[in-house]
């Protein structure tokens, strides 16, 4: 390749013809005079096609990193928290609608360039926003998560429950955090206590049961499971 021949960086569209080094002065990026797939042909872009260009960017890593947090945090609870299950259910077509069209673009941009089979940067980094959403699927579609977190917090809801072996069955007690669930609705039954956990749940509502002697008889609305030893899941339907 000659120095006439047209060849722009590809991050921020600089001229490289006639340069002492083989770097861009305006970014540093380097390239190779004798591949072309480290510099551009076409014109320098405007900021939107160098945009294109690279990878994903460090804002786009952090909002696929913040859904998995919230899938995280959803799957604490039965149910789901509905606020972080809102967030992964709205944010996750959005954010890959982004990422399909970045692709698209940057695939795009690249046959503009007579570059089509590699992208630009790091491979890595377009693995960064599927890798997050297989863990927020799998957080969302396992129960490990709340089964740990419940295990993490039964010390303190048994020592609630002890706390209430006295209070008369039918009593409603004042909502209050029992370890790191935020109760509410905490009613004692006949032989055990139950409460919902606020904000669980998208339309039924979620909680946890205790019985001392059996799984309780709840009406039509009402649905217990098994966890472990004493304690239920209770969900009651919209």
């Amino acid at each position: 390749m000659t120095a006439t021949e047209a060849r722009y960086c590809l991050t921020c569209g600089y001229d490289l013809r006639g340069l002492p080094e083989n770097r861009c002065p305006e970014c540093g990026r380097q390239f190779d005079p004798v591949d072309g797939r480290t510099f551009a042909v076409t014109q320098a872009p405007n900021r939107f096609v160098r945009v294109l260009r690279r990878h994903p960017g460090w804002w786009m890593h952090a909002g696929a990193i913040s859904l998995v947090a919230a899938a995280l945090l959803a799957s604490l609870v039965p149910g789901g928290w509905c606020l972080f299950l809102c967030y992964c259910l709205l944010g996750w077509p959005v954010w890959a609608a982004i990422g399909v069209g970045r692709l698209i673009g940057c695939a795009l941009v690249r046959l503009r360039d007579h570059h089509p089979r590699r992208l630009p940067g790091s491979a890595w980094g377009w693995l960064v926003a599927p890798v997050c959403c297989i863990m927020s699927v799998g957080l969302l579609a396992s129960d490990t998560p709340s089964r740990q977190f419940f295990r993490i917090n039964r010390p303190f809801l048994d020592s609630f429950v002890r706390s209430t072996a006295a209070i008369p069955p039918g009593s409603r007690l004042p909502d209050r955090w029992l370890g790191c669930y935020p109760a509410e609705r905490i009613e004692t039954m006949t032989g055990g206590v139950r409460f919902l956990v606020r904000g669980a749940g998208f339309l039924d509502s979620y909680g946890f049961a205790y019985c001392f002697q059996a799984c309780p008889n709840g009406d039509s609305n009402d649905h217990y499971y098994p966890l472990t030893g004493n304690w239920y899941l209770w969900r009651e339907d919209f």
